[in-house]
């Protein structure tokens, strides 16, 4: 019985292989330009692309190549095995929520071990409902009855070390306003800004009994929520500092909050979030004060209803050891400023770093726009994600580009 058991499992299995050896053949396989595309709606645009060699695998074919050069690694679904992950290894994660059906899509990108407790860890995720906000109106209608509507939408997110550097949102507008004469708002018109991303401070004036909030994307498109501690201080000046925990269940983050500015007034002066995730590191913020198109930062208008965003600008660990982020506030002069590099220092012989170079209009490889990775080791190589169409970095009305939302269509590595 036992013999007859056995012969039963191995011809299942050679027939479940067969079967799934057949389902994956060349002749499934989409166009590269269905290759991630718009929100995912259509059930047509399935993942059916090729797995190129794990590191850890020989490269000993070239049935990975496309036209162009062109190396496609967007699903990584069909690896023989499990390989854990190092600097340059293909495990590309899909995770599907049984609840509501979204979709998160992880590509590592660089991810190796540095001195003391850091890690340097960077990888370029799809999240298909990230939370949005848009205010409608003009700034003389917020300054008077701020409203704000919730929105979720899809979103590329540069994940360094659990954090959003960087979202391929470069939205250059506050506040959404009826354009036409049936006064229809839509598409590239609405201005969704991500909370904790676009601003991190809560809009709203804090007191004793309303406790002051953080918030701070974090990689994967959720918010760290980050509230004050209560205290029996009542001065305005306490209102906005000292020490604030995590909101959410299973995570025990800390936060330290201290001003960064000595004048001005309580809600207005920038901070320095010092976040201390359990791990040994901080990870420390720094608070600007940023123009928008239609919402300069000098506007009339309650100083704590203006948006302030927190930039990760140093990891730091016990042992002293840091990690450095710079950000570019040129190209992108209104709203968040662009991240432009990642840096670790002397910790090899050659320094580790990866620079960010983002495609404009008028400007570097205009004939292929998107955003480019490129590092400091040959191991490791660069990355250049193309957009499925171009994207503005400047207000509407200064070019011929009204969408500041990226989606990615493929994936050059070179």
């Amino acid at each position: 019985m036992k013999n007859l058991i056995f012969v039963i499992s191995i011809c299942v299995f050679v027939s479940f292989s067969l079967a799934f050896s057949n389902y994956y053949t060349s002749e499934s396989y989409y166009a590269a330009t269905d290759l991630l595309t718009k929100n995912f709606s259509s059930e047509e645009k399935i993942l059916n692309f090729s797995s190129p060699p794990d590191s850890a695998e020989p490269d000993d074919s070239t049935e990975n190549d496309v036209v162009n050069g062109v190396t496609d690694i967007a699903n990584m679904l069909n690896e023989r095995g499990f390989y854990k992950s190092n600097g340059f290894s293909y495990d590309e994660q899909e995770i599907i929520n049984d609840f509501n059906g979204n979709l998160i899509f992880n590509i590592p990108l660089y991810n190796y071990p540095l001195a003391g407790n850091l890690n340097f860890n960077v990888l370029m995720k799809y999240n298909g409902s990230v939370g949005h906000q848009f205010f409608p109106g003009d700034l003389d209608i917020y300054s008077g009855n701020p409203q704000r509507y919730n929105m979720n939408i899809p979103e590329w997110i540069v994940d360094f070390n659990g954090i959003a550097v960087q979202v391929l949102n470069f939205e250059t507008n506050f506040f959404t306003t009826e354009n036409g004469t049936n006064n229809i708002i839509s598409d590239d018109n609405v201005r969704l800004l991500i909370p904790g991303y676009h601003f991190s401070n809560s809009l709203e004036a804090a007191s004793v009994e309303k406790l002051d909030k953080i918030n701070i994307l974090a990689g994967d498109g959720s918010v760290i929520s980050l509230v004050r501690v209560a205290t029996t201080e009542t001065n305005v000046d306490s209102l906005y500092v000292g020490n604030y925990v995590y909101e959410g269940k299973e995570m025990y983050y800390k936060a330290k909050v201290t001003y960064l500015e000595t004048t001005g007034s309580a809600g207005d002066k920038s901070r320095k979030v010092e976040l201390m995730k359990g791990d040994g590191t901080v990870m420390i913020f720094k608070e600007y004060k940023r123009n928008y198109s239609d919402f300069p930062a000098n506007a009339v208008v309650n100083v704590r209803t203006k948006p302030r965003v927190l930039l990760l600008e140093t990891i730091r660990d016990r042992f002293g050891h840091e990690i450095n982020l710079s950000y570019s506030f040129g190209l992108q002069q209104f709203g968040r400023p662009l991240l432009s590099k990642i840096e670790t220092l002397g910790y090899s012989q050659k320094d580790v770093f990866v620079i960010m170079e983002y495609s404009i209009i008028e400007g570097l490889f205009s004939n292929m726009s998107g955003v480019h990775f490129l590092h400091s080791s040959e191991v490791n190589g660069n990355y250049h994600m193309i957009y499925e169409s171009p994207v503005a970095h400047f207000p509407v009305g200064q070019n011929d580009v009204t969408n500041h939302r990226a989606k990615i269509k493929s994936i050059k590595i070179y």
